[in-house]
């Protein structure tokens, strides 16, 4: 991959993570609680480490994007019984300025789920969905032609 090659597709990558980083700082979640049956939205961000996780690395043949493995837990919800990590749990509740108990927590999420969960019961919360990179990528092959239609034209007046 020519060094114009990376550059064009880390813009498309850029385009992704400042749209990833933005969904996840200020989209609302529908959520509901044992508590709350109704529902109710809040935002996914609390320390702000998910939306500083996203990280690109690019080979010869792809370009990936990786972030935090929970942000499965934002987008589809914590089913019940799974294993949850009372640390974390202590962590998210000292980034959000909560003063509850982390073990009761880790009960409830082991017992019931997350409110991300009980809302969408697996489904996906819709919580990137906004994300478009159509445009940027329309840009990007429009370039990468273009350099290769240049490269082509160069190489024929050499010959």
């Amino acid at each position: 991959m020519t060094i114009f090659e990376q550059e064009a597709l880390q813009s498309l990558a850029d385009s992704y993570i400042e749209q990833f980083k933005d969904a996840i700082k200020n989209k609302p979640i529908k959520r509901k609680s044992v508590a709350n049956p109704e529902g109710f939205e809040a935002v996914a961000n609390a320390s702000g480490r998910l939306a500083d996780s996203p990280r690109v690395e690019m080979t010869e043949n792809s370009m990936d994007v990786y972030v935090l493995a929970y942000i499965d837990d934002l987008v589809y919800g914590k089913a019940p019984g799974g294993k949850v990590e009372k640390l974390e749990i202590e962590k998210w509740l000292e980034a959000k300025g909560l003063n509850y108990s982390a073990s009761a927590i880790v009960r409830n999420l082991k017992d019931i789920g997350s409110s991300i969960f009980l809302e969408h019961q697996g489904a996906n919360s819709g919580l990137l969905d906004d994300i478009n990179i159509d445009s940027k990528l329309e840009e990007v092959k429009r370039k990468l032609i273009t350099n290769k239609i240049t490269e082509i034209k160069y190489a024929n007046s050499i010959n």
